[in-house]
C-alpha cells in the first residue's frame, strides 16, 4: 500500500507541478528534463526529497511480499488460477526491481546527476503494479465468507480490478494524472483487502459472535456487564402498601 499512499503526499500549501498532479513524487518519478528539476523542488528540499526515496526500499519489500503471497495463494488452487498466480508474482517481481532502478535514477538526478531519469523506470513499475494487483484480485472474491467480509471482499476485488484497468490504461497513455488517481484508488483497495485477509479468523462466525467474544475478555468484561444489576435502589416514587399503615 505504501507505494500508493507515498504518491498522496502533496504540498502544504499546494504547488504547482509539471503535468498537473499533486505529487511531488510522483513528478520527479515521471519527470520529462532533467533540468527541470526546480520546478518541482527548491534546493532545500532535496535532501528531504532523497531521505523519502531511501526509505521507499522498504515499501518496496512490503509489496512485493504482499504480492507474491496473493500469487502462491492462487497459484496454490490449481487450474487457471495458477496463471494469475504466476502473473501476479513475475509482475511484482519486475516492479520491484523497476522501482529500485527508477529509485537510483531519483537519487541521482537529486545529487545533480541528470543522464538517467527516472521516468521509464516508473512507467514500467507502475505498469507491472497495476498488472500484478488485478492478476491478485480474485483473491478477495469468497462467496461463502461471511456477509461482511464476503461485501468487503466482492467491493476489494472489483475495486481493484477496475483500477488495473484504469493504470495499465494511464501508463500507456502516459497521464501523470490519471495515474496519480489511480494510484489512490488502489490504496483504498488495498485496505479492503488487508481487512479481507485479515479478519479470516476473527469475523469466522460474523461480527455479532466476533463482539461477543470481545466483550468476554477480562477488560472489557466489566464494560461490556456495567451497569450492574441495582441492588438496594429505588426507581421511581416509592409506592407505600396501605396496609401496613
Amino acid at each position: 500500500m505504501a507505494i500508493a499512499l507515498a504518491v498522496a503526499g502533496n504540498f502544504k500549501p499546494p504547488r504547482k507541478l509539471p503535468e498537473g498532479v499533486h505529487s511531488p513524487t510522483l513528478a520527479l518519478e515521471l519527470i520529462r528534463d532533467g533540468s527541470t528539476v526546480s520546478s518541482i523542488l527548491r534546493p532545500d528540499e532535496h535532501a528531504k526529497m532523497a531521505r523519502a526515496v531511501s526509505i521507499d526500499y522498504l515499501f518496496i519489500a512490503t509489496y512485493t511480499i504482499f504480492f507474491t503471497l496473493l500469487g502462491v495463494v492462487l497459484f496454490a488452487n490449481g487450474g487457471w488460477w495458477r496463471l494469475l498466480g504466476a502473473m501476479a508474482i513475475v509482475a511484482v517481481i519486475g516492479a520491484a526491481v523497476s522501482d529500485v532502478r527508477e529509485n537510483r535514477a531519483m537519487l541521482d538526478l537529486l545529487a545533480g546527476n541528470a543522464a538517467r531519469l527516472p521516468r521509464p523506470f516508473s512507467l514500467a513499475k507502475w505498469r507491472l503494479i497495476f498488472i500484478a494487483l488485478g492478476a491478485g484480485a480474485p483473491v478477495f472474491w469468497d462467496a461463502k465468507a461471511t456477509p461482511l467480509r464476503r461485501w468487503v471482499g466482492f467491493a476489494a476485488c472489483a475495486l481493484a480490478l477496475f483500477v488495473a484497468v484504469e493504470g495499465v490504461f494511464a501508463v500507456q497513455r502516459q497521464d501523470a494524472k490519471l495515474i496519480e488517481v489511480s494510484a489512490r484508488r488502489m490504496a483504498i483497495a488495498w485496505v479492503l483487502g488487508e481487512f479481507f485477509l485479515s479478519t479470516e479468523r476473527t469475523l469466522r462466525d460474523g461480527v455479532l459472535s466476533a463482539l461477543d467474544r470481545l466483550a468476554r475478555k477480562r477488560v472489557l468484561n466489566v464494560i461490556a456487564n456495567w451497569p450492574s444489576a441495582d441492588v438496594d435502589e429505588t426507581v421511581g416514587e416509592v409506592i407505600v402498601d396501605p396496609k401496613t399503615i
